[in-house]
């Protein structure tokens, strides 16, 4: 989702190329197209049997193993999250089930070249957009002032180990900025279990998930990352714990 979302965002030109038509060659053009630290998007093609495919070129590095496994909760979770997308990715989706062709996404480690590929049936995609309302809220401005009244509270203690510092808006992410009051000790065993930590942290969002879902929400369809930034204090040790769109769809099933 992440991916298609950042390229996604290149209009449409006019054309008498039907709408899909126009996104491809337009897209095409600026191939490879960098995605940070995720990698680079290598092409965009339309298929002989008229299938869109995009090839992504993933950091190796900087994704989780898993995403280069088969693995079928990856496609369905994306169709879970179709009518979260932004409009503009929803209106080429629908334009993929107007001409009735299928849309394919084709991962690629950058070192092993391992490759992982998905099909998504024009139907499955018409059967997602028909299961839920699609949502067109003004979701960045939406976003922003939740921020702004989180931010009227800070600096709050949760608890009293931690403190919620402020929280901040950008490009790719929701930050959470903690100072986080601990010992050496404590601290050696907290960099030990960071993956505990996110486990635990998840199930505490899914407990309190009436009072978090309009925030989901809003980061799905604007494609924003959910990081937690823990700031260790008296040391200049720092750790993140990330929920992605992906995860958070997951999350509100």
């Amino acid at each position: 989702m992440l991916c298609l979302t950042m390229v996604t965002a290149l209009c449409l030109s006019c054309s008498q190329k039907s709408k899909l038509e126009q996104f491809v060659d337009e897209t095409s053009k600026q191939c490879p197209i960098d995605l940070g630290e995720l990698g680079k998007m290598s092409s965009i093609v339309i298929e002989e049997n008229g299938d869109v495919t995009i090839e992504l070129c993933l950091n190796e590095d900087y994704i989780s193993e898993d995403l280069l496994e088969a693995n079928d909760s990856s496609k369905y979770i994306y169709l879970d999250g179709v009518t979260y997308q932004p409009e503009y990715v929803q209106n080429l989706l629908k334009e993929i089930v107007n001409e009735k062709v299928n849309f394919v996404y084709r991962y690629v480690g950058d070192r092993s070249k391992k490759k992982v590929e998905y099909k998504i049936t024009w139907q499955e995609l018409e059967k997602a957009f028909n299961s839920k309302p699609v949502l067109t809220a003004n979701d960045e401005k939406q976003l922003r002032e939740q921020v702004d009244e989180m931010n009227k509270t800070c600096p709050i203690k949760p608890r009293e180990e931690y403190t919620l510092d402020s929280v901040t808006l950008d490009k790719g992410f929701l930050t959470y900025h903690f100072t986080l009051e601990v010992n050496s000790n404590t601290l050696s065993k907290l960099e030990e279990s960071v993956i505990e930590t996110k486990a635990e942290l998840a199930e505490n969002l899914r407990q309190n998930l009436s009072g978090m879902e309009s925030l989901f929400t809003t980061c799905i369809m604007t494609n924003r990352t959910i990081r937690y930034h823990y700031r260790i204090s008296n040391s200049d040790k720092t750790f993140d714990l990330d929920f992605t769109p992906e995860n958070l769809i997951e999350m509100m099933k």
